[in-house]
């Protein structure tokens, strides 16, 4: 009878000690709901007001999260508060709560919900009257344009090109034979340190502008005036959740810089490959590295055949793209200029296709675009060349007919998954986003009134007199020899209408609304 006495209590002591422990689960849920709660509702209030700072961001989040656990939680709690397991890349804003704590540039939060005390039931017994529980909880924002957008403007006036300049050049060429001093479409955009390289670059130099070719821009950029602030003011306390919508254009030819972004790698920053080295499609050797060398016409949805596309012109089936030759684009080209396309035209050789356009070709390509936007050409009734922004008079062109279907709808190595928005075209280094806005003289604000989708096509070098030796255009073959002192003199893209793209792509492009969509991660 002892013994069962003795068994008896240990048991009743055994379940008495199971009562208070699962009292104690269920605090520490309560405390891991309260912590969840209180981040998730607080990362809602970082980007709430377009003129806040990095620090009323902070603040804001900081004193939606004391409301929101305010039924539970008096504000002597959270000034006692001491959250010794923060990881180190959270800090806390010096004289508040150190249980409410940010990444640099507010790309993670953490709460730790203060100690909760609750009596014990029957653990009294054992001489443990109380027990405490605390939880920790993290959320974490996932911004899918960064790397997309590139620093180079797009100017206001060039918007409606089917060819555009991400770095123009006074003796590139047409239509990138830019004026003799000025911007040259270059954008200064500061790093931030959201993404690789680990700390931020407030400068002007050249190897921050290497990076962002390379790698793109690491934080979100909005559009001027819905987002007020400027890049140069918010680098040393940036607020993802609130992206600039102005920032820097810069001034000279980018001519040293263009090489090492996009080819030989960045020696003058953070030590980058070039941005074409890193794809997953066909690649060609270009002084002596080697890099993408797709062209954009490979990603039309059914290239190289197949079903003819809904809403596309004829020139941009993909099986216009096949081997032979189309109707002729370089002499109407010089027609354009009023240049005679047999005496100017440096590469006319004499023979019969001379000046016939290709049906892989930059000039076929360019081709597409622009019947897209305009509708079908009648050969007979002239042609304005490929670049010209905006200028389209004495050309024919059957409205009518002009494109409205997607063009660029391949998924063959990506995917059509919305949450990541990849389309085989979004997975090419030539693909990015270049902001829209308007150049002034100088070192200038650059206020971006939205964004372009472009494919950098063609790297020039030795340059003169509009007249370059060295040309590479994404899948021809490439001229004999290399860049003169390894210099790319300028570049040439496609401008992409928005409708050529998935509605996906578009929804997680820059001209979309940007909310910081913060996840619990922790």
């Amino acid at each position: 009878m002892l013994i069962f006495a003795l068994i008896l209590i240990v048991l009743l002591g055994l379940a008495a000690v199971a009562v208070d422990v699962s009292a104690l689960y269920v605090e520490r849920r309560h405390a891991q709901t309260a912590a969840d709660v209180g981040v998730l509702s607080g990362a809602q209030f970082a980007g709430i007001d377009p003129d806040a700072t990095s620090a009323e961001a902070r603040q804001a989040v900081i004193d939606e999260v004391k409301s929101i656990t305010a039924g539970n939680l008096a504000s002597a709690d959270w000034d006692a508060c001491v959250d010794a397991g923060r990881p180190t890349e959270f800090a806390a804003v010096p004289g508040e709560t150190d249980c409410i704590s940010f990444t640099f540039g507010l790309t993670k939060i953490r709460v730790r919900v203060p100690d909760q005390s609750f009596d014990t039931y029957f653990a009294g017994m054992l001489g443990i009257d109380t027990l405490q529980t605390s939880a920790a909880a993290e959320v974490e924002t996932f911004d899918f344009r960064n790397g997309d957008i590139l620093p180079f403007g797009i100017p206001t006036t060039d918007s409606d090109a089917v060819v555009g300049c991400p770095s123009d050049h006074p003796n590139g060429l047409y239509p990138c034979d830019g004026p003799a001093s000025g911007n040259f479409n270059r954008l200064q955009i500061r790093q931030w340190g959201t993404n690789p390289p680990p700390e931020n670059d407030c400068t002007h130099s050249n190897g921050m502008f290497e990076d962002n070719i390379a790698m793109g821009v690491d934080h979100p950029l909005g559009i001027f005036p819905e987002n007020l602030g400027r890049d140069v003011d918010l680098c040393a306390d940036p607020n993802v959740a609130n992206p600039p919508g102005i920032v820097q254009s810069n001034t000279g030819v980018a001519q040293s810089t263009l090489a090492p972004g996009f080819i030989t790698g960045n020696t003058g920053g953070n030590g980058f490959d070039g941005r074409f080295t890193n794809t997953p499609f066909a690649k060609s050797t270009i002084m002596g590295y080697e890099v993408d060398n797709k062209p954009l016409w490979e990603f039309i949805t059914n290239f190289p055949g197949g079903t003819a596309l809904t809403g596309i012109p004829d020139s941009c089936q993909g099986t216009s793209f096949s081997a032979g030759i189309n109707e002729d684009w370089d002499e109407d080209l010089y027609v354009s200029l009023g240049l005679d396309p047999v005496l100017d035209d440096p590469q006319y050789d004499g023979s019969a296709n001379s000046h016939m356009e290709e049906r892989t070709s930059f000039e076929h390509m360019a081709r597409c675009l622009r019947e897209y936007k305009l509708g079908p050409w009648d050969p007979g009734a002239g042609y304005i060349g490929p670049g010209d922004p905006g200028n389209y008079a004495g050309a024919f062109y059957d409205a009518a007919n002009k494109g409205s279907g997607v063009l660029f709808g391949k998924a063959d190595h990506g995917s059509s998954n919305p949450a990541r928005g990849v389309f085989d075209l979004q997975l090419s280094p030539r693909w990015g986003w270049s902001p829209i806005g308007a150049f002034t003289t100088g070192v200038a604000d650059f206020p971006i009134t939205g964004y372009m989708p472009i494919f950098v096509n063609t790297l020039v070098s030795n340059c003169n007199a509009n007249t370059c030796t060295w040309v590479w255009s994404a899948g021809e073959d490439q001229d004999v020899g290399i860049p003169g002192g390894n210099k790319v003199a300028s570049a040439l893209s496609f401008q992409l209408p928005e409708s050529t793209l998935p509605q996906e792509v578009i929804d997680f492009g820059p001209n979309a609304e940007y909310v910081a969509d913060y996840t619990l991660t922790k």
